[in-house]
């Protein structure tokens, strides 16, 4: 007997798994790339260069090069993020730190960036991160009585007030997720930095759904936690 084929709930799943592995990948690497000094890219290619193509040496200023490696990090980063939460899910369907792990990424993931490249340095924003984040624990804990509009409201101004006053719009290095060379296209790089955010807020939205589910469900969430 044949056995039936993907649903659209399980579509929905594997898109919410892409969506959180590609944006913790994103963050995690373009965020370590801000410093420059030690950059993981950088470090890459130098192993690649000194243990294969010696002869390459003196392109490891190249910053293109260096950049693509950028690229192949964040892509290889974000299958392996995929492949482990995949594991986890499926020998721990019901684990709450989990749960609150991917909603913390999802509102506190972009303004810790922007605090580890210097940004944001202030209190008031310290402070609404503390908020943001007390608020992800409650609504994981089924204990955060506000409306679903008023929900999406606090989320676009969480991401306004770190896009503006945090300084998220110098996070440059977005183009990283899609490929280097979009950085010398000036109407995508002025721009590029808004995939931090967009993404963030879309995979707010969608860790929210998977709450609101399993509340239905009476389940834990089945998107990456």
């Amino acid at each position: 007997m044949a056995k039936p084929g993907p649903t659209g709930k399980d579509h929905s799943y594997w898109l919410y798994d892409s969506l959180f592995s590609i944006y913790f990948a994103l963050l995690l690497v373009s965020a370590h790339e801000s410093t420059k000094v030690f950059s993981w890219s950088i470090r890459l290619r130098n192993c690649y260069v000194a243990h294969f193509r010696p002869e390459l040496a003196r392109l490891m200023d190249d910053t293109y090069r260096v950049e693509v490696s950028t690229f192949v990090l964040i892509w290889i980063s974000a299958a392996v993020v995929l492949t482990c939460m995949h594991f986890l899910r499926r020998f721990s369907p019901k684990d709450h730190f989990l749960r609150i792990f991917v909603g913390g990424v999802a509102t506190g993931g972009f303004p810790l960036a922007c605090l580890y490249s210097g940004g944001g340095r202030l209190l008031f924003l310290e402070v609404e991160l503390v908020i943001a984040t007390a608020c992800v624990v409650l609504a994981s804990l089924r204990i955060w009585p506000v409306s679903t509009p008023l929900n999406v409201l606090l989320l676009i101004l969480h991401y306004s007030l770190w896009s503006s006053l945090g300084e998220g719009f110098r996070f440059v290095g977005g183009w990283y997720a899609f490929w280097p060379g979009w950085q010398w296209v000036r109407a995508i790089s002025g721009v590029a930095w808004l995939i931090y955010p967009v993404f963030g807020f879309c995979l707010a939205l969608m860790w929210a759904v998977s709450l609101r589910q399993s509340d239905m469900t009476g389940q834990a969430p089945q998107g990456v936690c």
